[in-house]
């Protein structure tokens, strides 16, 4: 089981200032919003909150047509990703000054269906594959991104179309 799960049939969901850590079983947070509802998990201050050491994934988050932002975020340590986010239909999927490092599998998996993906100022360093996996039906911006020391790629960048015929 997560430390928090949030469902919403289109509102939006806001966390502040969250720490969900050790969760040994589950993630750190699952967060879940139908039709247009926006995710926006951030934090004040660096080190304000933070998704680490968790049984999956630090942050979980999926929507169907609206945006998911992650800014000033830490998810690292988790035994498979920092990050696995998903948006299947229109929505965006951002990430500002971000950090995911040393987690069991992915780094972070940013997905959006119909939608772009953007990074900024952030790090994928340490996972034990890759560091960033971008999917995206539409188009994907990296910029000032950090990804060493991976145990595969360090960033792997791919359109929705391509993703599903990856071996």
């Amino acid at each position: 089981d997560p430390g928090l799960y949030a469902k919403s049939y289109g509102g939006n969901i806001t966390l502040t200032d969250v720490i969900a850590d050790g969760n040994d079983f589950g993630a750190g947070v699952v967060l879940n919003t139908k039709d247009n509802g926006v995710i926006s998990v951030f934090n004040t201050a660096w080190g304000a909150g933070h998704f680490n050491g968790n049984g999956t994934f630090g942050i979980q988050a999926t929507t169907e047509d609206g945006d998911i932002e992650l800014i000033n975020v830490e998810g690292s340590n988790n035994s498979s990703k920092g990050a696995y986010i998903t948006s299947y239909g229109l929505g965006n999927v951002s990430v500002t000054d971000s950090e995911f490092s040393s987690n069991g599998s992915y780094g972070a998996v940013l997905y959006s269906n119909q939608g772009s993906v953007f990074v900024t100022d952030s790090t994928f360093d340490l996972n034990t594959n890759s560091g960033l996996v971008a999917v995206s039906g539409t188009g994907i911006e990296l910029v000032n991104v950090t990804a060493d020391g991976n145990g595969g790629d360090g960033v792997e960048v791919y359109s929705s179309y391509t993703w599903g015929c990856r071996g």
